[in-house]
C-alpha cells in the first residue's frame, strides 16, 4: 500500500470520528472524503467527483483544481481518462474550453492551468472514461470573478485551499531532475502562529507528462515551532511540477500546492 492510499484510508478513519458524516448518495454508496469540498455524483451514478480548490470557487485566470474520483463502491478510480469542459453558461451556444487532467495516483487527478478567460457564470463538466464506462459530473459556478489577490504560483510560500494554514519550503539544494534532496518546511496560521503536532502527506505530478513524484517522498519529524522536513524529494524528470502537501490536524485538514520548474 502506498503512502497516498494510506492517506485516504488510515488517517481519515480517525479524522471522520471527530467530524459529521460526509455526504452520500441515496444508496449510501458514495462518500465525500473531505468535508466542505465540492462533491457531486455523476449523471448515471457510476462515479463521484470531489474538487479541491481554494474557497471552493474558480476565478478568472489560471486555476489548478485537484479532483478525486471514486466508483459506486467507493473505490479509487485508477487509470481513467479525465477531461474537463469549461462552458460560459450565459452563452451556451459557444463551444466549451477543454482541458485534460493528469493522474497523480489513487483516484487523484489534477487539471493544470485551467484558464477562465472572463467573469460570469461558468460550468465545469468532468468527463470520466474508464474501460467501457463513461459518465459526466457537472459543477456550476455563479458569479466567477477575479482572484481576491494575485498570488505567485511559483512562490515558495503559499496559503492553503481553505485559507487556514500557510506553508513555506526551503530546498536543501537546487531542484534538479533525478537528484534526491530534502525540503525544510514551515507551517503557520495566516497570522504567523506556528503549527506543531500536525500530520503531513505529500504527492506531486509533472504537469505535462503526468509522471508522479517519487513514492519515497515523505514528511517526517516534528522539530517544533512549526518546522517540518520533507525527505526524498526526487523529481524524475525536468519541467513543470505541482507538489501538494495535505496537512491534518485532529479536527481539520488543509491542502497547500506549490508549482515549480525542475531543472536538467
Amino acid at each position: 500500500m502506498t503512502r497516498y492510499k494510506a492517506l485516504l484510508l488510515i488517517p481519515l478513519i480517525y479524522f471522520f470520528l471527530s467530524l459529521p458524516a460526509g455526504a452520500h448518495s441515496p444508496g449510501e454508496t458514495f462518500t465525500q472524503h473531505f468535508p466542505g469540498t465540492l462533491f457531486h455524483i455523476s449523471e448515471n451514478e457510476i462515479f463521484s467527483a470531489e474538487i479541491l480548490i481554494p474557497d471552493n470557487r474558480i476565478t478568472t485566470g489560471y486555476n489548478t483544481p485537484w479532483i478525486i474520483i471514486h466508483d459506486r463502491d467507493d473505490r479509487d478510480v485508477l487509470g481513467a481518462k479525465l477531461a474537463v469542459d469549461a462552458r460560459h453558461q450565459d452563452r451556451p451556444e459557444e463551444p466549451p474550453l477543454v482541458y485534460d487532467a493528469r493522474e497523480a495516483g489513487h483516484g487523484l487527478y489534477v487539471v493544470p492551468n485551467l484558464y477562465i478567460p472572463e467573469s460570469g457564470n461558468w460550468q465545469l463538466r468532468v468527463k470520466v472514461e474508464k474501460t467501457f464506462q463513461k459518465d459526466d459530473i457537472s459543477f456550476d459556478f455563479s458569479g466567477v470573478g477575479e482572484k481576491d489577490q494575485v498570488s505567485d504560483r511559483f512562490a515558495a510560500k503559499q496559503t492553503g485551499t481553505k485559507n487556514q494554514m500557510v506553508m513555506e519550503y526551503t530546498p536543501s539544494r537546487d531542484i534538479v531532475a533525478g537528484q534526491d534532496h530534502d525540503w525544510q518546511l514551515r507551517i503557520t496560521t495566516p497570522d504567523g502562529r506556528p503549527l506543531t503536532g500536525v500530520d503531513v502527506e505529500v504527492t506531486g505530478v509533472h504537469l505535462e507528462t503526468g509522471r508522479p513524484l517519487s513514492e519515497q517522498a515523505q514528511v517526517s519529524g516534528r522539530a517544533g515551532r512549526g518546522n517540518y522536513r520533507a525527505q526524498n524529494m526526487l523529481f524524475p524528470e525536468s519541467g513543470p511540477w505541482a507538489v501538494v502537501f495535505i496537512i491534518f490536524t485532529a479536527t481539520s485538514y488543509e491542502i497547500v500546492e506549490f508549482q515549480l520548474e525542475a531543472g536538467q
